[in-house]
């Protein structure tokens, strides 16, 4: 049987989707089925489908990573120290761009939530294998959970809730396969402890119920959400470690303080930005430099008072501001922060789809807590997004529209 171009275009991006899970270990597949996608596209793409590029979640990214390029351009660090951060961003508008050719976005979604979900299983097979074997299992903080993982905590479980999302939205095809996938992705987040996740899954939840159930249904399924949470907490210690930091001494506040590092990360960002006008930074555009404002945290670490070995871990690891609105209000400038912010008012659907903005609710709760667009797997998933938002929003305009 002979197979179409366009249809075997589409499997290659649907096989893009399901690889994405394990960017963590095989890093170079997606990259390598995007070039392939690439080297297809000027063959498969039609007119009619190159409008796309009209679209606001195509030109308000591009626009910011123009901007980026050029604020970086003008001011004082070389575009050299900065080019891994704009390569990241690049990829975004290529994600969408050779997106444009697919025909079957909803296979590229059902690839994904299985690719997920052998993952998923995979960690699942992993960390009972390490619990019966290893006396000292503690998946709360540390390497361990990381080597356990396919992918880093905190992408696979901003994966499971975008599993979470499109399970729910492709309920009616299959409806028993995405109430048993939702179930074990839900477990799953709850399991490693990943808490942007649980609270994206949970704030979902919350929206979806009052959106589709009368009071009465309404009020009866957030009770057994309560209670499976409170469960889950109760039978789960690492839970209570990740969220409260229970193991270590002191109120819940004194706890939090002493060893949240995003409180000391975004402690320093702080005073970054306190400190107003410098010779290197203003608020319009910032220190012109990502590579700059991770130099200025690395200085801050290097003067945590009262801590040596606090003060050593901080600066060994080199964290960045763990919140991309900050890093770019930071390296940019409220110029920058700005476009940025309206990559996220364009996709927001006040009338339309729902699931649009599940989709970037779930982004912006990431992102207040890392930043995703330093790292590949980030822009991948933001490209990916973004392409769905679009194709959805296309969907919802009129004949005439």
């Amino acid at each position: 049987m002979k197979i179409s171009k366009e249809i075997l275009y589409d499997y290659v991006f649907a096989l893009l989707c399901f690889s994405l899970p394990f960017e963590g270990r095989l890093r170079f597949v997606p990259n390598f089925l995007l070039i392939v996608m690439g080297l297809m596209f000027f063959f498969i793409v039609k007119k009619e489908q190159l409008l796309k590029l009209k679209s606001r979640m195509f030109l308000v990214p591009l626009s910011f990573l123009i901007y980026v390029f050029l604020v970086v351009f003008l001011g004082q660090d070389s575009i050299h120290n900065n080019i891994s951060f704009i390569k990241k961003v690049a990829l975004i508008p290529v994600v969408y761009i050779v997106a444009l050719a697919v025909n079957d976005i909803v296979k590229a979604k059902v690839f994904f939530i299985a690719g997920l979900a052998v993952s998923v299983l995979i960690s699942y097979v992993n960390l009972v294998s390490n619990y019966m074997t290893n006396s000292d299992f503690n998946i709360s903080f540390g390497n361990l959970i990381t080597e356990l993982l396919v992918t880093e905590r905190v992408y696979i479980g901003f994966m499971c809730v975008l599993s979470f999302i499109w399970s729910l939205e492709l309920l009616e095809k299959n409806k028993k396969l995405m109430i048993l996938n939702i179930a074990m992705i839900v477990c799953f987040v709850f399991l490693i402890g990943a808490r942007i996740s649980i609270i994206s899954i949970i704030l979902i939840s919350l929206l979806k119920i009052i959106g589709n159930y009368n009071y009465k249904k309404a009020v009866m399924i957030v009770a057994g959400g309560v209670l499976f949470i409170v469960s889950f907490f109760a039978l789960n210690p690492s839970l209570q470690e990740r969220f409260f930091h229970s193991h270590q001494k002191g109120t819940l506040v004194q706890r939090i303080k002493g060893w949240e590092h995003r409180f000391q990360i975004w402690e320093c960002a702080y005073g970054m930005f306190k400190n107003g006008k410098d010779e290197s930074r203003n608020h319009t555009f910032g220190y012109q430099s990502f590579n700059i404002t991770n130099n200025r945290l690395l200085d801050c670490y290097k003067s945590i008072p009262n801590d040596e070995i606090k003060r050593n871990y901080y600066v060994s690891t080199k964290f960045n501001t763990h919140n991309q609105f900050v890093d770019i209000l930071l390296s940019s400038g409220f110029v920058g922060l700005t476009i940025f912010t309206f990559i996220f008012i364009s996709g927001f659907s006040f009338k339309g789809n729902t699931f649009n903005n599940f989709l970037l609710i779930t982004v912006i709760l990431l992102a207040m807590v890392e930043n995703f667009m330093y790292r590949q797997i980030g822009v991948y998933l933001f490209g990916l997004i973004l392409t769905v938002i679009a194709t959805n929003k296309i969907k919802e305009k009129p004949p005439n529209g």
